[in-house]
Order: structure tokens, then sequence, then C-alpha cells
């Protein structure tokens, strides 16, 4: 077995024990998989709520592979900026190199396995939202 596989599932046996927690406020889970397109993979991926905000929760996720492809993913949503008026944002990269990619006829159900396009992608989007809640009801402000 390969070092980094050994590392890997250590790593993630150890970390399982303290997701068993009572209170499932965090977690922490690093992960290895093995794939023909990305190779060996290495990553984690953490969740948290109640980071800062009692309603707000943070989620990241990162990995890396022998062929110099990367992901990354950060999330954090509910954040209150008002008493009405809450933000979450998601962002996304990853350069995946090495890749093969089913342009045209090549993605046909009839098409050879070895029909394909190999290349390096770069990938990434960026969003914001914004959710205003409406001020329906009784509340301890209007109280």
């Amino acid at each position: 077995m390969k070092p980094l596989v050994v590392l890997a599932l250590c790593l993630s046996w150890l970390a399982t024990f303290s997701t068993f927690a009572k209170e499932k406020d965090k977690a922490f889970v690093p992960f290895y998989f093995s794939t023909e397109s990305l190779g060996h993979t290495l990553g984690v991926a953490g969740v948290a709520k109640g980071v800062g905000q009692p309603q707000a929760a943070l989620f990241g996720m990162a990995l890396y592979t022998d062929k110099d492809s990367y992901v990354g993913f950060l999330s954090a949503f509910n954040y209150a900026l008002s008493d009405s008026l809450l933000v979450s944002t998601q962002l996304y990269q990853a350069q995946l190199n090495d890749t093969p990619y089913y342009l045209g006829s090549q993605g046909k159900s009839d098409s050879s396995i070895d029909d394909k396009t190999m290349t390096n992608g770069f990938e990434q989007n960026y969003e914001i939202e914004f959710k205003y809640l409406l001020p329906w009801g009784r509340s301890k402000i209007m109280a």
C-alpha cells in the first residue's frame, strides 16, 4: 500500500472520533480516492454550525491529486447583516489536468471509449445570495 493511502486511512480513522460527539456542531473528514481521470487524490472536508452567529454554517472542501489537479470549495450560509437580511456565499475553483472530455459525437452512446479529447481545464464559480426575511407575525422587536 502506498504511504499516501495509509496516511489518509489513519487520518480518517482518527477524525471519526470527533464526529461521534453528542452535539454535531462540527465535523472534519480527510479522504483519499483514486480514479482514472484524477489519479490518486487526497482531500479534506469540514463543516461547522454556529460559527460567529447561531444560525450560520460554514462548509469547506479541498483536494489535490498526483496529476497536480486541485479542487477547492468554501461556503458560508445564513450570516445576518441585520435583523431581516441574511447573506450566503459559495466559492468554487478547480484545475483539472490531463482530463478526458467527450465532445460532440465523442459523447454518443455508440462511440469508442478511446474517442476522447484530453486537455487541461480551469473552472471557477463564485456566488453570493441575499435573503430578506419578511417581518410577518409578532417578534421581540415589535413587542
